[in-house]
Formats: C-alpha cells, sequence, structure tokens
C-alpha cells in the first residue's frame, strides 16, 4: 500500500525577532532578518508525502527497485501585504539508502529520479543495488517558494523511508537446491517461511479450494532477518499430482479431417519437487490434501504448509452403460450399404455398446469429453485363394480423440450426453482390399475401456477422468462357398460391464486406425 507522512510545521521565535520555522523530520523555512521579512507570519501548512511500494522485494544484486513519488502542500505560504510569490515552486528530490551488512563506502548502490517537471512533484525513484544485504532506503522531497521579500528562497524538506525493504540477496545459483548467499544465519536471527498463491497472497496454514485439472503454482518465499544460505529446498505434495498429459488433443487438418499430433497418450508425473515453485495438476479428490515447503537455512530446517481441498464433479447416480443391441452377420448394418458385415449393433439403431450420463459439475465451467480405448482385438478373414488376414492391436486409441458424443434431452428437461459403437467387421469386401472378393469366413474378438473426461476452463488445466467401465464383444461368421451370398453367425458373446467412478488415467500408445493387416498366403 502507499505510504502516507503527514508533517505540520512548528513556528518558534529566533534572537533576531524574525520568524523562522521548521518541520518536523524536516529542514526548516528561514525567513530573512529585514523589516519586509518581519512582516511575514505564514499561517502552519500541513504537507503529505505519499509514494507507492518500492519493489521487487526481495530481488537479486544488481536489479533495480522502483516506487513512485509524490508530495503536495496543503496551502503556500501567506506572505502578507508586503511581500509577493514569485512564479510555480519547484519541487526536487534526493533518496538515500543504509545497510547494516553492506560497507558505506564506496556506497552498494546507485539511484536515479525520473522527474518529468520540477514544477509538479510527481517522480519515480530507481535504485539499483550493489550490494547484498538490510536496505534502508530514505527519498526527500523539497518545495521551494520564491518571494519579493528578498533573496533568500523559501524551502521545505521532507521524507519518506522504506526501512522494511529486506534481503537484496546475491544472484540465484544454478543448483535446483534454493538459493545461494554468501553468509549464514546470524544466531538468534528470525526465519520465516510462507507458501505464495494466485497472486502472490500467502497462504501459509490456510486451506483452500481448487477443481481437479486446474493448473496449481505455488511460490515459496523465505524472508530471514539476515544474509542466509538456502539449502535443501523440497517440496511435499500428496495424491500423485502430474505435471501434465501428453496427446490427449487433436486438431483438424486443412481437408477438414481429424488429425493428430502423435498417436501416444500418456500422463506426465510431478517429479520437480526442489526449487522455489511447484507447478501440477490434482486430477483426484481430496477432502483435505496438504502441501509442505521445507528449507534449510544455516543448518537449521524451516517448513511452511497449507491444505487444498480438490472437489471433482460427478457423474450423476441415474447414468448408465448398456447393449442395445445384437451381434449379427448380414447386410443389415448399415441403410445403403448392401456389404456384408459381421457386427454387435448398427448405426441405425439399436447400437451396440450405449454409454449416457449427466455431469453434476457444481458450478465449475468446464467441458465434458470421452474417449475409448481398445484393450485388445484381434481379427481375422479367411479367404479362398490369398490365404488368411489378420489385425491385431492392443492399447490402442480408438479411431480418435476425443471421440464423437451426442445429446438428448428427456421428458423432465435433463440434457443426457450419449456416446455410442457398433464394432463391425466388413465381410464382403472386406477391412483388407488385398483379400478380395473371396472370403469364406470372419472372426472379431475384442474389449474395450471407455473413458468420461472433464476438463475445467483455463489455457493450461488438463482433462481429468471421472468414470470408465470395460466391455467386449466377439463373434464368428462363415459362408460354405463363393456361391453362397448370406453369411451364418456360427458363435457370438457380449463380455460384462465393468464400471468404475475412480478410474485411472487412460493411455494409448498408437491409432487403431492406422494399423496394417498382415497376410499369411
Amino acid at each position: 500500500m502507499p505510504q502516507r507522512i503527514v508533517w505540520s510545521e512548528v513556528r518558534v521565535p529566533r534572537l533576531d525577532r524574525a520568524w523562522g520555522w521548521f518541520f518536523a523530520m524536516g529542514i526548516a523555512v528561514v525567513g530573512a532578518s529585514n523589516p519586509a521579512a518581519r512582516a511575514v507570519s505564514p499561517p502552519p501548512p500541513t504537507v503529505t508525502v505519499v509514494a507507492g511500494d518500492l519493489g521487487p522485494n526481495p530481488l537479486a544484486v544488481g536489479g533495480t527497485a522502483s516506487a513512485t513519488l509524490s508530495a503536495y502542500i496543503s496551502s503556500p505560504p501567506a506572505l502578507g501585504q508586503e511581500c509577493e510569490l514569485q512564479g510555480d515552486p519547484v519541487w526536487s528530490w534526493t533518496c538515500t539508502a543504509s545497510s547494516p551488512d553492506a560497507p558505506a563506502s564506496p556506497p552498494g548502490y546507485t539511484v536515479s529520479i525520473d522527474q518529468p517537471d520540477p514544477t509538479t512533484s510527481d517522480a519515480t525513484l530507481n535504485i539499483t543495488f550493489l550490494a547484498p544485504g538490510r536496505w534502508t532506503v530514505t527519498a526527500i522531497a523539497t518545495i521551494t517558494y520564491t518571494s519579493t521579500c528578498g533573496s533568500q528562497p523559501i524551502s521545505g524538506t521532507q521524507q519518506i523511508s522504506w526501512a522494511s525493504y529486506n534481503n537484496c540477496t546475491a544472484t540465484p545459483a544454478t543448483s535446483p537446491q534454493g538459493i545461494q548467499l554468501p553468509n549464514a544465519v546470524i544466531a538468534g536471527d528470525a526465519v520465516q517461511v510462507d507458501i505464495l498463491g494466485v497472486n502472490g497472497n500467502v497462504i501459509t496454514n490456510a486451506k483452500g479450494y481448487v477443481v481437479a485439472g486446474t493448473r496449481v503454482v505455488l511460490n515459496a518465499r523465505v524472508i530471514p532477518a539476515a544474509v542466509v544460505t538456502l539449502n535443501n529446498t523440497q517440496w511435499a505434495v500428496p495424491d500423485s499430482p502430474l505435471q501434465s498429459v501428453s496427446g490427449f488433443y487433436s486438431y483438424t487438418d486443412q481437408n477438414g479431417n481429424i488429425a493428430y499430433a502423435d498417436g501416444v497418450g500418456s500422463t506426465v508425473p510431478l517429479t520437480a519437487l526442489q526449487g522455489m515453485q511447484v507447478n501440477f495438476c490434482w486430477w483426484q479428490s481430496d477432502a483435505g490434501a496438504p502441501v509442505s515447503f521445507t528449507v534449510t537455512v544455516g543448518g537449521q530446517a524451516f517448513s511452511a504448509a497449507t491444505t487444498f481441498e480438490v472437489g471433482t464433479p460427478a457423474v450423476r447416480q441415474g447414468s448408465s452403460v448398456s447393449y442395445p443391441g445384437t451381434i449379427a452377420a448380414d447386410n443389415q448394418y448399415n441403410i445403403g450399404d448392401p456389404g456384408y458385415y459381421l457386427h454387435f449393433g448398427s448405426p441405425n439403431g439399436p447400437v451396440g455398446f450405449l454409454l449416457s450420463f449427466v455431469l453434476d459439475a457444481a458450478g465449475n465451467p468446464g467441458a465434458t469429453t470421452v474417449v475409448q480405448v481398445i484393450t485388445k482385438s484381434d481379427r481375422t478373414v479367411t479367404t479362398q485363394s490369398s490365404g488368411v488376414f489378420d489385425l491385431s492391436v492392443a492399447n490402442m486409441l480408438d479411431t480418435r480423440y476425443p471421440a464423437k458424443t451426442y445429446t438428448t434431452t428427456d421428458s423432465t428437461g435433463t440434457t443426457w450426453t450419449n456416446f455410442a459403437d457398433e464394432p463391425a467387421l466388413n465381410l464382403y469386401p472386406y477391412d483388407t482390399p488385398a483379400a478380395g472378393t473371396d472370403g469364406l469366413g470372419g472372426r472379431v474378438n475384442e474389449s474395450f475401456q471407455t473413458w468420461v473426461l472433464w476438463q475445467p476452463d483455463g489455457a493450461t488445466s488438463i482433462p481429468v477422468p471421472l468414470y470408465s467401465c470395460t466391455w467386449g464383444w466377439s463373434g464368428n461368421a462363415t459362408r460354405p462357398s463363393l456361391t453362397q451370398a448370406s453369411w451364418s453367425l456360427t458363435q457370438s458373446s457380449q463380455g460384462p460391464i465393468n464400471g468404475s467412478n475412480s478410474p485411472g488415467y487412460p493411455s494409448w500408445n498408437g491409432i487403431s486406425s492406422t494399423q496394417a493387416w498382415t497376410n499369411t498366403p
């Protein structure tokens, strides 16, 4: 906050019967000893100096701190009928600094004051520290009037000090173990350690709230009472927080197709726990997640701690997963497509697998996505003339991120988000064009895991998993000869659906659509 110092003029008689006056904490205004000067009887004015915070604080040697300066006088000197003020008063500023930790000579600082117009008091103080230490900085304002009562100007002076400007430190070392300073803590000196949150607010011993997926950036502050050595800086953050996630995005290329920067989806755990800052995202809820910072100062450990409640949206009770469709081998998979498919459900309905959910985000803005990973898929087409074609994949992203979803509204006005899948193997022609049209059999055995993710608003947030379920299907289809157009379903099964409201993160090693068939003649 700006500092405000007010002083009053005090009038005292001098031996030569002229009036002199001085300002408490300032330099006196001195009157001349001629008759005209004796006629001057100014009322006691009130003068105020205002200055902004001096910062940054602390900073390294060679760094420059700045503060805005301003001063004003409530009323100019009233000189009476015999004298008149001449022209505008002139303001000027000077600055000094002192430190018990730095030598007096040569000075451990340099000063510049930027004052665009001397007829106004507005100025900017810039002080560059050349030596480490605890510094008291003093700015001195002087206002000078000139009158017709003699050549001696009338001036008043006041000062303002930043006595709490502490710890101009040595240059930070390259070691992640903190800031290396030249001297150890002096016995009996106090050391204060704090954790700072958003906007530099002190949150030590407080409890805050954060939504999972939101980026948390915390800084540590150490305020010793002398020049110190900071070592072994260490953060402790619970609940396996993440630094980031990788591959959880897609974009549209110039042709309007979904494209991917890479085919791998993974999490990046938080490992950078040394230093004065920690940067991470929680992804699980926690009613009380303690975060602590510890530092060694002069061989003694000091610490600070804070606590967060980590919240996550919830998938509403009543959300469901189901198998609406059936497994078949026919040419009814997709309207307008005469091909034969071994399929689980149909895009025209009913679908094979359906996930429907409502998310309660408790007023937290964000976006919901669904991602599906093929845990294991084995597909085989047997032909009469070209042998056997196989496609086997494991832990692959199912086509795209995020998966396509759609919404529906029920009779109560509730909006549901839906993800549907209807996996199929094209029997005629086949998923692999090299198989030709002489296929005699097809087989599928697949398992999937589907996640509901939610990502809070914010450019640096990450998606967090709220729900997942596993499901799968299998089927065999054959035809006795090439002359027979229809196919027979000889085996089929639907795997169990197992859901979890506390899932881990999805991960994948590639994208299923980029995988190639192999042929065994």
